[in-house]
Parts: structure tokens; C-alpha cells; sequence
């Protein structure tokens, strides 16, 4: 019996007893490794920094709960980011399955951060039709949404009444585990000169790295 034959002979139980110890080291016993943010996330950062307060951001939950552990991180960083910059948050989705996960996002982000509704953020929520949604904010959002996730007019909301076209905007986040962005950019960015950032998946990445470089 090769040692092959004998590792695959293993008592599971000792397999997940070697899992839970390399699990639980690096808790018990810190690494300290050095954490650094790459430089297309700075630049990202550093452009929301500069923003004029009272600027609207666009946060596009462009994803469904199977990529929520990789993606709900990087719209909480985002948000809480843009509430310190004070600026007004402006929650949507062009996937269906990003919906309930836009809406849990805003609702706790409110709850630690003391923003109001209406005033400092509003949730769109979902429509469909992907380029013709893009599109047609660029025209007038009220043309893609008239009211909004809860069916109250935008008209009634002080930041929708101040916000109507990507000319009010000061940047488009779309946070994505598909092809979203490469929507957001020729509909949004080249037909009416929005400003586009994306938060991907690491498989993803390498795909919009041209981008970044053009």
C-alpha cells in the first residue's frame, strides 16, 4: 500500500481535526501579515475623496447571493466611506438577485451610520432591461424609476428631487460577478461621460484590468 492508499484510508475524523488546528492557529497565534490596498483601489478611494460633499454616488448591487461573502464586503467599505465623506448614497441593482441584498445593505448601513432616508441615501431597487436602464438615467432617472423600492414617488424624496441625470452623479460604483461593467461603461461612461468604478470578483479581475490601463 502506497502512501496514496493510506492518506485516502484516513479516518475523516483525523482529516477534520488537521483542518480545525490549521484553522484555529493563525486565530490563537496571530501572523501580523502586512495588508496593503492595490493601487486601483486607492485611486478608486482617493477619487471618492475628492468629491464635493453633498456629491450623489450610485452603489449598483450588480450581484446575487452566491458571490454576497465576496462582494457585501466592498459595498459596506464603500458606503461607510462615502457617509464619511458625506455623501449621499444612491442604492440599485441591474440583477434580480441583488435586491434583498441591496436592502439589507442600506438598512444596516443606516442603523450604524444615523443616515436618513430621502435625505442621505434612497434604494431604486431592480428593473429590467440592462442597457436600457443604463441608458435611461443618463435621460432622467425618474424615466427608468418614477418611484422608489417602496413605491414613494422620487419626486418626494429631497436627494431624488436634486439628483436627475449622471450630471449630478460624481461616480457609478457597480459591484459585480458578471458582466455588468462592461455595460455600465459604453452606456454609462462613453455615451454620456459618467464616471464608472467596479468592485469584481477575483476571478473577474484580470478581465478589467485593461480598463484601468486605456
Amino acid at each position: 500500500m502506497n502512501l496514496l492508499e493510506k492518506f485516502l484510508r484516513l479516518d475523516r475524523r483525523i482529516l477534520f481535526a488537521a483542518v480545525a488546528v490549521c484553522v484555529a492557529l493563525p486565530t490563537l497565534f496571530p501572523l501580523n501579515l502586512r495588508v496593503s490596498a492595490s493601487p486601483p483601489t486607492l485611486a478608486l478611494y482617493d477619487y471618492i475623496d475628492h468629491l464635493r460633499p453633498g456629491t450623489a454616488v450610485v452603489l449598483s448591487i450588480d450581484y446575487d447571493p452566491a458571490t454576497d461573502a465576496e462582494l457585501t464586503p466592498m459595498a459596506y467599505a464603500l458606503a461607510r466611506h462615502c457617509r464619511a465623506r458625506h455623501l449621499p448614497l444612491i442604492f440599485m441593482s441591474l440583477d434580480p438577485g441583488g435586491v434583498g441584498l441591496a436592502v439589507n445593505i442600506a438598512d444596516r448601513w443606516a442603523r450604524e451610520t444615523g443616515a436618513v432616508y430621502g435625505e442621505d441615501y434612497v434604494v431604486l431597487g431592480y428593473k429590467a432591461g440592462i442597457d436600457a436602464v443604463i441608458l435611461a438615467l443618463g435621460r432622467d432617472i425618474k424615466l427608468a424609476y418614477p418611484a422608489d423600492i417602496n413605491n414613494r414617488p422620487l419626486n418626494e424624496l429631497p436627494l431624488m428631487r436634486r439628483v436627475r441625470t449622471y450630471g449630478d452623479i460624481g461616480i457609478v460604483v457597480t459591484l459585480a460577478s458578471a458582466g455588468y461593467p462592461e455595460l455600465w461603461v459604453p452606456f454609462a461612461h462613453e455615451r454620456y461621460g459618467a464616471k464608472i468604478g467596479a468592485g469584481v470578483t477575483a476571478v473577474m479581475a484580470p478581465d478589467y484590468y485593461p480598463y484601468l490601463q486605456t
